[in-house]
């Protein structure tokens, strides 16, 4: 054998040798760093659209949540967002904790947190993302997601239910639908106080139907995200 191919053989035996002590390394220290999975557990039939989202940790180690935040989904990648550009609204249904907040929720190795949101509590935080209370014509809503921060700062995310883009738009146009509900079942005394006139009572029926007119046209304007569908809804998937 050649000296020239025992040196070559040398050369690979160590530097084989390092890439296989890098891997060690690298292995190390990945399987020791929090992880989170995150999936939707539950979605609720109801005008709030509430849902739940349970947060896994698999690693043998603690992680810490530190921000919860709506983010737009899309397909191209794009920079994640600082959490300290967090907004001042909020996404939970039983916590008044805002998205500009630092958290601190521990998830124990083998352990899971649960967050409760509806479309009702994260309608502020979307509307940010795709402001749908005023469309000029049609407009076609945007996809959001999740986003899950750890204090180390790796991101979860978990896409928004499919029915929740029609729970949405339900959560603008349902008040005052009840509200003409109410005010065509009701009698002409049960309807308002004894000393409204006339002339009060007929300008208070026409502005809540001038609201309901403008919630039915926003209503129909609004377009649900591209692969969303009506059946979404009716299936509450």
């Amino acid at each position: 054998m050649k000296a020239s191919t025992v040196d070559i053989l040398s050369m690979l035996g160590t530097w084989f040798s390092g890439l296989g002590a890098f891997s060690a390394v690298f292995y190390a220290m990945n399987v020791n760093r929090p992880r989170l999975k995150a999936r939707v557990s539950e979605i609720k039939f109801g005008e709030d659209g509430e849902f739940s989202i349970d947060v896994y940790n698999f690693k043998p180690v603690t992680a810490h949540i530190s921000h919860v935040r709506l983010v737009q989904a899309s397909l191209i990648s794009r920079r994640k967002q600082s959490p300290s550009r967090f907004t001042h609204s909020s996404l939970f249904v039983d916590d008044p904790y805002r998205q500009s907040e630092r958290l601190d929720i521990e998830v124990q190795s083998g352990g899971y947190h649960r967050f409760n949101c509806s479309a009702k509590s994260i309608f502020d935080a979307y509307c940010e993302i795709s402001d749908i209370r005023s469309p000029v014509g049609m407009q076609r809503m945007f996809k959001a997601k999740i986003a899950i921060y750890l204090s180390n700062g790796s991101v979860c995310y978990v896409p928004l239910p499919k029915s929740i883009y029609q729970k949405l738009k339900n959560v603008m146009l349902v008040p005052i639908y009840r509200r003409v509900e109410t005010l065509c079942r009701t009698d002409d005394i049960a309807r308002f106080p004894k000393d409204y006139t006339a002339e009060h009572k007929q300008e208070i029926c026409m502005r809540i139907l001038d609201e309901y007119e403008a919630a039915m046209k926003r209503h129909s304007y609004l377009e649900l995200p591209l692969g969303i569908h009506d059946n979404h809804f009716w299936n509450n998937e």
